[in-house]
């Protein structure tokens, strides 16, 4: 009996013991705190809409304001001054974020109001030896052969200056290879192959001239010193003709694309003479006289032409 005691006391002691090493294990390692759960979120700067947005028209700066938003959009703007000036290609509604995919990017981005962006031919003659990089300022010229009909004789003259390049071959001014990227070229050397066009900004009133020039006689691109600002100046010509007659509205001048609605024909644009555009009227039969009897038939002269020579024989 006096064992069994014995052996009860020693489990009730080792007991004991385990319960006070516990304890000690549990004040050492302390439970972490949990802390509650707060209310308030994380907010960014955001520039939104203040009002609509149409596409195509620059932001104005009374149209955005920077806002403090739960959310983060990805391409979203933090200063209203990097939104200011830009054109969305979309309409954008009030109270919107304005994300960097809504606005207008590309060449478009680069023509400025009034211009249009014109493709034209281009290769080592005509081009300065394929010198030219997109972001040059171009003078250029245009060559008519004489064609016995609408091209009275064979010229050489300046048809437009200062002209900016936007995009030349495979290179754009438009960001490092984008243009490249459209055709498939590779971005590392764009200008491995050989330039096929070049995209110039061109004034919308002379495209006209631009696609005459192109298509009946041949066109010369001379590079320019960007700082040079001497541009021809089309007030000291006379006023070529149009195509479609424009009606006097009482307006003192006519914007560009009215302009270029009205067209310009072949014979205007190379300044043929208003006999060339107008042939003589013949006067009527009763004003011509007859020969009388006695009169002397007047000499016919037949035109000769002997080993490049030309001879008037009369007979």
């Amino acid at each position: 009996m006096a064992n069994i005691t014995k052996v009860i006391a020693v489990i009730l002691v080792l007991l004991a013991l385990s319960i006070a090493l516990y304890a000690w294990s549990l004040g050492r390692h302390p439970a972490p705190i949990v802390k509650p759960p707060s209310n308030i979120s994380t907010l960014y700067p955001v520039v939104v809409a203040t009002k609509l947005l149409p596409a195509g028209q620059p932001i104005a700066s009374d149209a955005v304001r920077l806002e403090k938003l739960p959310i983060n959009p990805e391409g979203s703007f933090k200063s209203v001054d990097d939104v200011v000036g830009q054109a969305p290609s979309i309409d954008l509604m009030a109270g919107s974020p304005v994300l960097a995919t809504h606005m207008a990017t590309g060449l478009a981005a680069r023509v400025a109001v009034g211009e249009r962006a014109v493709a034209i031919k281009v290769d080592e003659t005509n081009a300065v030896g394929n010198r030219i990089e997109p972001g040059d300022y171009v003078d250029l010229f245009v060559y008519l052969k004489r064609d016995n009909g609408e091209v009275e004789q064979s010229q050489a003259r300046l048809l437009l200056s200062k002209l900016r390049v936007l995009a030349y071959g495979a290179t754009s001014v438009d960001g490092p290879g984008q243009a490249a990227k459209t055709v498939g070229v590779n971005v590392l050397s764009p200008r491995q192959d050989v330039a096929r066009t070049a995209v110039l900004a061109v004034p919308v009133g002379q495209v006209n001239q631009l696609a005459l020039a192109e298509t009946e006689g041949r066109l010369l691109l001379a590079l320019r010193n960007p700082q040079d600002n001497e541009v021809l100046d089309p007030t000291l010509f006379a006023a070529s003709s149009s195509v479609l007659k424009v009606q006097d509205n009482g307006k003192a001048t006519i914007n560009g694309s009215t302009r270029a609605a009205a067209g310009l024909g072949l014979q205007s644009f190379s300044g043929a003479s208003n006999e060339r555009r107008h042939p003589a009227v013949m006067p009527p039969a009763s004003s011509l006289a007859l020969p009388s009897a006695h009169s002397k038939p007047a000499a016919s002269e037949i035109e000769v032409i002997r080993g490049g020579k030309r001879e008037m024989v009369s007979h």
